[in-house]
Protein backbone atom coordinates (compact mmCIF):
# COMPACT_ATOMS: atom_id res chain seq x y z
CA UNK A 1 0.00 0.00 0.00
CA UNK A 2 2.60 2.76 0.20
CA UNK A 3 3.52 1.50 -2.78
CA UNK A 4 0.82 2.63 -4.19
CA UNK A 5 0.64 5.40 -2.36
CA UNK A 6 3.71 6.66 -3.66
CA UNK A 7 2.27 6.17 -7.31
CA UNK A 8 -0.48 8.33 -6.50
CA UNK A 9 1.59 11.10 -5.17
CA UNK A 10 3.42 10.97 -8.02
CA UNK A 11 0.85 10.86 -10.14
CA UNK A 12 -1.06 13.90 -9.17
CA UNK A 13 2.30 15.99 -9.33
CA UNK A 14 1.64 14.74 -13.33
CA UNK A 15 -1.98 16.58 -13.07
CA UNK A 16 -0.63 19.33 -11.63
CA UNK A 17 2.45 19.51 -14.21
CA UNK A 18 -0.32 19.33 -17.13
CA UNK A 19 -2.38 22.22 -15.16
CA UNK A 20 0.90 24.37 -15.33
CA UNK A 21 1.61 23.74 -18.69
CA UNK A 22 -1.83 24.85 -19.52
CA UNK A 23 -2.00 28.05 -17.71
CA UNK A 24 1.72 28.90 -19.07
CA UNK A 25 0.33 29.05 -22.56
CA UNK A 26 -2.92 31.10 -21.13
CA UNK A 27 -5.37 28.11 -21.43
CA UNK A 28 -7.98 28.97 -18.60
CA UNK A 29 -9.31 25.59 -18.82
CA UNK A 30 -9.35 24.91 -15.07
CA UNK A 31 -11.47 27.99 -15.12
CA UNK A 32 -14.65 26.46 -16.51
CA UNK A 33 -13.83 22.94 -15.87
CA UNK A 34 -12.80 21.95 -11.91
CA UNK A 35 -10.96 18.85 -13.25
CA UNK A 36 -8.70 18.45 -15.91
CA UNK A 37 -8.35 14.72 -15.51
CA UNK A 38 -12.21 13.95 -15.39
CA UNK A 39 -13.46 12.85 -18.81
CA UNK A 40 -14.19 16.27 -20.50
CA UNK A 41 -10.16 17.88 -19.03
CA UNK A 42 -9.09 14.61 -20.40
CA UNK A 43 -10.40 15.11 -23.77
CA UNK A 44 -9.31 18.10 -24.10
CA UNK A 45 -6.12 17.80 -22.96
CA UNK A 46 -4.93 14.59 -24.88
CA UNK A 47 -6.06 16.15 -28.00
CA UNK A 48 -4.50 19.30 -27.28
CA UNK A 49 -1.43 16.93 -27.15
CA UNK A 50 -2.41 15.42 -30.48
CA UNK A 51 -2.29 18.86 -31.78
CA UNK A 52 -5.86 20.50 -32.34
CA UNK A 53 -5.53 23.95 -31.45
CA UNK A 54 -8.86 25.37 -32.30
CA UNK A 55 -10.62 26.26 -29.09
CA UNK A 56 -14.05 25.47 -30.75
CA UNK A 57 -13.26 21.66 -31.52
CA UNK A 58 -11.50 21.45 -28.04
CA UNK A 59 -14.80 23.20 -26.89
CA UNK A 60 -16.87 20.60 -28.48
CA UNK A 61 -15.80 17.97 -26.98
CA UNK A 62 -17.51 18.85 -23.43
CA UNK A 63 -19.10 16.11 -22.07
CA UNK A 64 -23.06 16.88 -21.39
CA UNK A 65 -22.76 17.02 -17.50
CA UNK A 66 -20.31 19.96 -17.53
CA UNK A 67 -22.27 22.87 -16.46
CA UNK A 68 -20.12 25.80 -18.57
CA UNK A 69 -21.13 25.96 -22.26
CA UNK A 70 -19.46 25.11 -25.23
CA UNK A 71 -18.63 29.45 -25.75
CA UNK A 72 -17.27 30.12 -22.40
CA UNK A 73 -14.50 26.80 -22.63
CA UNK A 74 -13.81 28.13 -25.94
CA UNK A 75 -13.50 31.16 -24.92
CA UNK A 76 -10.79 29.86 -22.09
CA UNK A 77 -8.91 28.39 -24.98
CA UNK A 78 -7.36 30.93 -26.35
CA UNK A 79 -4.00 30.09 -25.86
CA UNK A 80 -0.57 31.19 -27.43
CA UNK A 81 0.25 27.51 -27.72
CA UNK A 82 4.34 27.80 -27.09
CA UNK A 83 6.35 24.83 -28.15
CA UNK A 84 7.88 24.39 -24.50
CA UNK A 85 5.20 24.46 -22.76
CA UNK A 86 3.18 22.14 -24.94
CA UNK A 87 6.23 19.75 -24.84
CA UNK A 88 5.98 20.31 -21.16
CA UNK A 89 2.44 19.10 -21.41
CA UNK A 90 2.45 16.09 -23.25
CA UNK A 91 5.69 14.96 -20.82
CA UNK A 92 3.19 15.33 -18.01
CA UNK A 93 0.46 13.68 -19.62
CA UNK A 94 2.90 10.59 -20.51
CA UNK A 95 4.12 10.35 -16.94
CA UNK A 96 0.44 10.34 -15.87
CA UNK A 97 -0.60 8.03 -18.04
CA UNK A 98 2.67 5.73 -17.12
CA UNK A 99 1.47 6.09 -13.38
CA UNK A 100 -2.21 4.85 -14.27
CA UNK A 101 -0.25 1.67 -15.99
CA UNK A 102 1.67 1.29 -12.78
CA UNK A 103 -1.06 1.36 -10.31
CA UNK A 104 -3.07 -1.02 -12.82
CA UNK A 105 -0.63 -3.62 -12.55
CA UNK A 106 -0.33 -3.02 -8.96
CA UNK A 107 -3.74 -3.46 -8.14
CA UNK A 108 -3.94 -6.47 -10.32
CA UNK A 109 -0.72 -7.89 -7.82
CA UNK A 110 -3.23 -6.73 -4.30
CA UNK A 111 -6.21 -8.36 -5.79
CA UNK A 112 -3.58 -11.73 -6.18
CA UNK A 113 -2.27 -11.48 -3.09
CA UNK A 114 -6.01 -10.61 -1.42
CA UNK A 115 -6.99 -13.84 -2.76
CA UNK A 116 -4.38 -15.94 -1.99
CA UNK A 117 -4.44 -14.83 1.79
CA UNK A 118 -8.45 -15.23 2.28
CA UNK A 119 -9.92 -17.41 4.49
CA UNK A 120 -13.70 -17.84 3.77
CA UNK A 121 -16.00 -17.63 0.80
CA UNK A 122 -18.39 -15.47 2.53
CA UNK A 123 -19.50 -12.31 1.33
CA UNK A 124 -19.64 -8.85 3.66
CA UNK A 125 -23.80 -7.90 4.64
CA UNK A 126 -25.23 -5.18 1.88
CA UNK A 127 -24.67 -2.13 3.43
CA UNK A 128 -25.45 1.52 2.40
CA UNK A 129 -24.37 2.18 -0.58
CA UNK A 130 -21.22 4.50 -0.66
CA UNK A 131 -19.23 6.15 -3.23
CA UNK A 132 -16.25 4.98 -5.02
CA UNK A 133 -13.01 6.90 -4.77
CA UNK A 134 -11.59 7.56 -8.71
CA UNK A 135 -8.42 6.21 -7.30
CA UNK A 136 -9.61 2.85 -5.47
CA UNK A 137 -8.64 -0.53 -7.23
CA UNK A 138 -11.21 -1.55 -9.63
CA UNK A 139 -11.37 -4.81 -8.08
CA UNK A 140 -14.13 -5.82 -5.15
CA UNK A 141 -12.01 -4.88 -2.67
CA UNK A 142 -14.55 -4.80 -0.02
CA UNK A 143 -15.61 -8.76 -0.55
CA UNK A 144 -11.67 -9.13 -0.31
CA UNK A 145 -10.93 -7.80 2.67
CA UNK A 146 -13.97 -8.88 3.97
CA UNK A 147 -12.81 -12.64 3.11
CA UNK A 148 -9.56 -12.51 4.73
CA UNK A 149 -10.02 -10.69 7.68
CA UNK A 150 -13.61 -11.60 8.79
CA UNK A 151 -15.21 -8.18 9.29
CA UNK A 152 -16.43 -5.13 7.15
CA UNK A 153 -13.82 -2.38 8.19
CA UNK A 154 -15.72 -0.40 5.82
CA UNK A 155 -19.07 -0.51 8.30
CA UNK A 156 -16.98 1.62 10.73
CA UNK A 157 -17.52 5.37 9.87
CA UNK A 158 -14.92 7.21 8.02
CA UNK A 159 -13.45 4.12 6.87
CA UNK A 160 -13.82 3.39 2.92
CA UNK A 161 -12.50 0.38 0.98
CA UNK A 162 -8.85 2.23 0.47
CA UNK A 163 -8.90 3.57 4.07
CA UNK A 164 -9.86 -0.38 5.32
CA UNK A 165 -6.92 -2.10 2.82
CA UNK A 166 -4.38 0.39 4.52
CA UNK A 167 -5.46 -0.83 7.72
CA UNK A 168 -5.13 -4.49 6.94
CA UNK A 169 -1.44 -3.88 5.16
CA UNK A 170 -0.65 -2.32 8.49
CA UNK A 171 -2.23 -4.12 11.68
CA UNK A 172 -2.17 -7.49 9.42
CA UNK A 173 -5.54 -9.64 9.06
CA UNK A 174 -6.13 -11.02 11.74
CA UNK A 175 -8.18 -8.16 14.20
CA UNK A 176 -8.98 -10.48 16.84
CA UNK A 177 -6.44 -9.41 19.56
CA UNK A 178 -8.38 -5.92 19.13
CA UNK A 179 -10.97 -6.92 21.93
CA UNK A 180 -12.85 -4.08 21.65
CA UNK A 181 -14.14 -1.64 19.14
CA UNK A 182 -12.20 1.49 21.10
CA UNK A 183 -8.87 -0.58 21.28
CA UNK A 184 -9.24 -0.84 17.64
CA UNK A 185 -10.07 2.88 17.34
CA UNK A 186 -6.83 3.96 19.75
CA UNK A 187 -4.61 1.84 17.90
CA UNK A 188 -5.86 3.29 14.30
CA UNK A 189 -5.66 6.97 15.61
CA UNK A 190 -2.30 6.17 16.59
CA UNK A 191 -1.62 4.55 13.23
CA UNK A 192 -3.19 7.38 11.18
CA UNK A 193 -0.88 10.05 13.19
CA UNK A 194 2.76 7.90 12.42
CA UNK A 195 1.10 7.78 8.69
CA UNK A 196 0.48 11.35 8.34
CA UNK A 197 4.10 12.16 10.57
CA UNK A 198 5.82 10.08 7.62
CA UNK A 199 3.98 12.04 4.88
CA UNK A 200 4.84 15.25 6.69
CA UNK A 201 9.06 14.16 6.73
CA UNK A 202 8.91 12.79 3.19
CA UNK A 203 7.42 16.13 2.05
CA UNK A 204 10.01 18.81 4.37
CA UNK A 205 12.80 16.15 2.85
CA UNK A 206 11.42 16.33 -0.85
CA UNK A 207 11.28 20.74 -0.39
CA UNK A 208 15.37 20.44 0.52
CA UNK A 209 17.72 21.75 -2.21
Amino acid sequence: MRQRHALLRTQARSVQHMQKALVQMNLQLTSVIADVVGVTGQAIVRAIAAGERDPCKLAALRNCRIKASETDIALALQGNWRHEHLFALRQALAAFDFCGQQLTELDAQIEVQLARLHVSDALPAKGRRRSVARNAPKFDLRTRLFQMCGVDLTRVDGIDVTTALVVVSETGADLSRFKTSKHFARHFQALSSAICFAISEFSQLSALP
